[in-house]
């Protein structure tokens, strides 16, 4: 993958996986940077902006590979990383590689690539609570009583609270059980 390359920084001080760069003049939050290694790539993206640091979280490639003085190139982009079907049951790294070699073809592959995926930002906001589609599938957990009471739908989050020994771990045992006999019952297993 080329980048455009319009600056460069210097590592000042590496802790955490969070490395401090000084000299990348004109970066901005959420900005793609890679380090330059002679034993595989690490990059990272810009968090913080002071006046004379910033500093960059790793996102691939591992910390040990980094020394104090290494170089810090600028990419001009945003961090992005692939989405769609044709990436539904991959392993893949934060920037869209994949890490598992796939069981497909490589017809199938790159057609799935091709028509299935496009490249998101990270950083991309959530949608709007008009543009999401309303919740019309029930879940159910399999107490009588929750189910009766508490409407619960398929894709809400629910919080279970209360005291120790109330049954909230039973609960949640009960509702998983639940729904895998309810999702084997319908797809026929």
């Amino acid at each position: 993958m080329q980048y455009n390359v319009t600056h460069i920084g210097r590592v000042v001080d590496i802790c955490d996986n969070i490395v401090s760069v000084s000299g990348l003049r004109g970066a901005f939050c959420g900005e793609l940077v890679r380090f330059k290694q002679q034993n595989g790539e690490v990059s990272g993206f810009v968090w913080n902006l002071e006046e004379h640091i910033c500093k960059v979280p790793l996102i691939s490639g591992v910390q040990r590979a980094l020394q104090v003085g290494d170089v810090v190139y600028r990419t001009n982009e945003l961090v992005k990383t692939k989405c769609g079907f044709g990436v539904l049951g991959e392993v893949m790294g934060p920037l869209g590689d994949f890490l598992v070699p796939s069981d497909r073809t490589v017809s199938e592959a790159l057609l799935l690539e091709l028509f299935n995926t496009r490249w998101a930002s990270v950083e991309m906001g959530a949608p709007g609570i008009i543009a999401r589609a309303p919740v019309t599938v029930p879940f159910m957990t399999g107490v009588v009583s929750v189910d009766c009471f508490i409407p619960i739908g398929c894709g809400q989050r629910e919080l279970i609270i209360g005291d120790q020994n109330s049954g909230k771990t039973s609960l949640a045992i009960t509702a998983l059980i639940n729904q895998q006999y309810r999702n084997n019952v319908l797809c026929g297993d």
